[in-house]
C-alpha cells in the first residue's frame, strides 16, 4: 500500500511538471525545451546570427563576422584598429544568439518604441522574424540622415537603449602592436573658448604643449596651478580672464594603409558585413565612456564637435554651463544629481556625446545633463567629422580607460534596393507597427515590406537573452 502511494505521488508530480512546462512554453516563455536562435545578421550587433568570432591579430579585439557575409578572401577587417589580414578560414562558426521568447508581456501591454519583437512572416506563418519597433500604430515614419522621425519630429532613444544597440569603434585597452594606427586620443591646448589650437602629439614642438601624458596605460593631466601662464579672454568682451583648457581629444584616425586614411569621419560600417560593398555614410552620433579619477578644485570640461558646431560643457561642484562655438547657450544648466565626487580622487564612470541630435552627460550611471540640438542649427552638406574631448582647468584628471561607440545609423533602403524605389514616408496601419533591423544595410524590414507595417496579431512576443553572446562588440 505504501509503495503504491509512493508511485502515485511520483506520477502525479511528473504529470504536474509536464503540464507546467507546456503552459510556460506555450503561454509565457518559448525556447526552454527547444532552443530558438537568431538565424541572420539583420539585428547585429545586439543579436547575432551564425558567425565566426575573430580575434584581431594586431590589437587583440574579438569581433563577429556573419557566416552569410564572410569576405571573399577569408581575411576580415578589424572594426577597431582596421587590420585587414585577419584569417577567418580556419575559425569554426558559432550558432546565433539563443533566445527565450516572452509571450506574456504583450498580452497586457502594447509593444513600445525601440523594443525588439518577434513576429510571424505574413507569407510563411511557420517562419518568424526578429526586428525592433520604431513606429507605433497610425504614425508616419521617415528616415533622415540616420535618424528616425515620427510625424515630422525626431524620436530620441534613451541612453540605456542606445547602449544596447551601440557599435564600438575604439577602446584604449586594445592598442595595435604594429603601431600603424595613429593615436586617436591626443593632448591639445585651447587658448580661449573656441576650438583647440596647438597640440602635443609627437609631431613636433609647439608653442603651447599639452600637459597630458600617457603613463602606465593611463592618460594623466596633473592639477597644476600656473599663475604665470599667459591668460586670454574666454569671450570677446569679457572682463575676466582665465587659463587655457588642456584637452584630451578623440578623432577617429585610421591606419596608414587605409584607403580613407586622410579622413577622420565616423562611418556606418559593420564588422559583420565583411563582403557587403556599398557607399558608407557618415555618422554624427558618437559617445565616449571613460573611467577616471579627478583631483583638485578646478573645472571639468567636456566637448562634442558635430556639423552644427563645437559644444562645450563646463562642470563644477556648483553646477554646469554649455557653449556652442564659444557662445553661451545656457549660463547655468540644472544638473540632475550632485557633483560632490568631482575632485575627490574617487573612481568615476563618465559618458558624454550626442545621440539623435541630443547632447548628454552621464556620471556614475546617472544622466546629469542633456540638451537638444536645434534642427536648424546647421545647413552643412559636407560629411561630419565628429570629435569628443575631455579637459580640465586647475583640475587633475587620470583616464584609466576610454571607449568610443557610435549610434545605429538607419539607411533609407537596404543594399540592393534603390532609395528611389522606397517611399520617403511610411504610414503604419491602425493596428500595426513599423519595424527596422539594427543592421540597416542588410535588414529586410518595413522599409521594403508591404505598406502598413507588422500587424499586431502577427506578433509572438519579445525576446529575452538565453545565452551570452560571443564575438560581438555590444556595449556593456
Amino acid at each position: 500500500m505504501a509503495r503504491r502511494f509512493t508511485w502515485r505521488r511520483i506520477f502525479e508530480g511528473l504529470l504536474l511538471a509536464v503540464v507546467l512546462i507546456v503552459i510556460v512554453r506555450t503561454w509565457l516563455i518559448a525556447g526552454i525545451l527547444l532552443p530558438q536562435r537568431v538565424a541572420g545578421p539583420s539585428m547585429a550587433e545586439a543579436f547575432l546570427g551564425p558567425h565566426r568570432p575573430v580575434t584581431c591579430r594586431d590589437c587583440g579585439w574579438q569581433f563577429a563576422c556573419a557566416e552569410s557575409l564572410l569576405p571573399e578572401r577569408f581575411t576580415a577587417r578589424c572594426p577597431l584598429c582596421g587590420e585587414r589580414e585577419n584569417d577567418v578560414a580556419k575559425i569554426a562558426p558559432v550558432a546565433g544568439t539563443r533566445l527565450l521568447l516572452d509571450r506574456a508581456t504583450f498580452s497586457y501591454r502594447a509593444p513600445r518604441r525601440w523594443e525588439p519583437i518577434v513576429f510571424r512572416c505574413a507569407e510563411q506563418p511557420a517562419q518568424s522574424y526578429l526586428k525592433r519597433v520604431v513606429g507605433l500604430p497610425g504614425e508616419v515614419v521617415e528616415l533622415r540622415r540616420g535618424d528616425v522621425y515620427v510625424n515630422g519630429q525626431i524620436e530620441r532613444k534613451s541612453l540605456a537603449v542606445a547602449r544596447t544597440m551601440g557599435i564600438l569603434i575604439d577602446d584604449t585597452r586594445y592598442r595595435p602592436a604594429s603601431g600603424r594606427l595613429p593615436a586617436r586620443w591626443r593632448g591639445e591646448v585651447e587658448p580661449g573658448g573656441g576650438k583647440p589650437g596647438t597640440a602635443s602629439d609627437g609631431s613636433g614642438s609647439t608653442k603651447t604643449p599639452s600637459r597630458w601624458q600617457y603613463v602606465d596605460g593611463r592618460f594623466v593631466l596633473e592639477a597644476v596651478e600656473t599663475p604665470d601662464a599667459p591668460k586670454v579672454e574666454v569671450e570677446p568682451n569679457a572682463a575676466a580672464t582665465t587659463h587655457p583648457i588642456d584637452w584630451l581629444t578623440y578623432r577617429h584616425r585610421r591606419r596608414e594603409d587605409d584607403p580613407l586614411a586622410a579622413s577622420t569621419a565616423v562611418n556606418d560600417d559593420y564588422a559583420t558585413n565583411q563582403n557587403v560593398s556599398r557607399q558608407l555614410e557618415a555618422v554624427d552620433d558618437v559617445v565616449a565612456a571613460v573611467r577616471l579619477t579627478t583631483t583638485g578644485t578646478g573645472a571639468l570640461f567636456l566637448a562634442v564637435e558635430r556639423a552644427e558646431g563645437r559644444f562645450v560643457f563646463r562642470l563644477e561642484r556648483s553646477g554646469g554651463s554649455l557653449t556652442r562655438d564659444g557662445e553661451e547657450l545656457n549660463r547655468r544648466m540644472a544638473i540632475k544629481g550632485p557633483l560632490t565626487a568631482l575632485g575627490e580622487n574617487r573612481s568615476l564612470t563618465l559618458e558624454w556625446g550626442s545621440l539623435d541630435r541630443r547632447l548628454l552627460v552621464r556620471l556614475n550611471g546617472r544622466l546629469i545633463l542633456e540638451h537638444n540640438i536645434d534642427a536648424t542649427a546647421t545647413t552643412a552638406t559636407e560629411p561630419s567629422r565628429p570629435s569628443l574631448a575631455i579637459g580640465g582647468r586647475s583640475l587633475g584628471i587620470a583616464v584609466e580607460s576610454a571607449r568610443v561607440w557610435r549610434d545605429v545609423h538607419y539607411l533609407r533602403s537596404p543594399v540592393g534596393v534603390p532609395p528611389a524605389a522606397v517611399p520617403r514616408q511610411h504610414t503604419t496601419a491602425a493596428d500595426a507597427y513599423f519595424v527596422l533591423g539594427d543592421n540597416s544595410p542588410v535588414s529586410q524590414d518595413s522599409r521594403v515590406e508591404p505598406p502598413g507595417g507588422v500587424a499586431a496579431q502577427r506578433i509572438l512576443g519579445r525576446p529575452l537573452f538565453g545565452a551570452s553572446r560571443r564575438g560581438g562588440s555590444r556595449m556593456p
